[in-house]
């Protein structure tokens, strides 16, 4: 029997020789896929540090056009805030000289129309004058022209 456990310790040796090897093989295998694995990992975290230096670079790109942009509109906000009042002041200032100037004409057609008044009750008062001045001289017209057709009555008379 001897033999026979010896043979046995002998295949149980080369079993546990060849599960032994078949444990390295499979640490190797896994050492070289956590190797593979570790460095898989370091190129994605590579990659993701990349890609996240990449996205800021973007995203400050894109926040400096973004306050480009703003400032423009501020800036034109500012020019048309600027543009208004100044149209708001010459409207002011047009409507202030425009009331001043109303009054003005105001002024002007009361004048004008006294003016008118004063004229016309100037004509008829130097009509009038004339008229009376005029009267004696008609009635002086009309005495002679009763003389010159007495006279040429007279003389029509006298050759008989």
């Amino acid at each position: 029997m001897e033999g026979s456990d010896a043979a046995e310790a002998a295949l149980e040796k080369a079993r546990r020789k060849e599960a032994l090897r078949g444990e390295i093989r499979k640490q190797r295998s896994a050492k070289k896929h956590i190797a593979r694995l570790t460095e898989e990992t370091l190129d994605f975290k590579k990659e993701v540090k990349q890609l996240k230096f990449e996205y800021q670079e973007v995203q400050k790109g894109a926040v400096a056009r973004s306050d480009a942009r703003k400032l423009d509109f501020l800036r034109s906000v500012a020019t048309l805030q600027r543009q208004a009042d100044e149209a708001r002041d010459a409207l002011e200032k047009t409507r202030s000289l425009l009331q001043v100037r109303s009054a003005e004409l105001d002024q002007m057609k009361s004048k004008y129309s006294d003016l008118a008044r004063e004229l016309k009750q100037k004509k008829c008062d130097l009509l009038r004058e004339r008229d009376e001045d005029l009267v004696p001289l008609r009635e002086e017209v009309l005495d002679l022209k009763a003389r010159v057709i007495a006279a040429t009555k007279d003389a029509d008379v006298k050759p008989s």
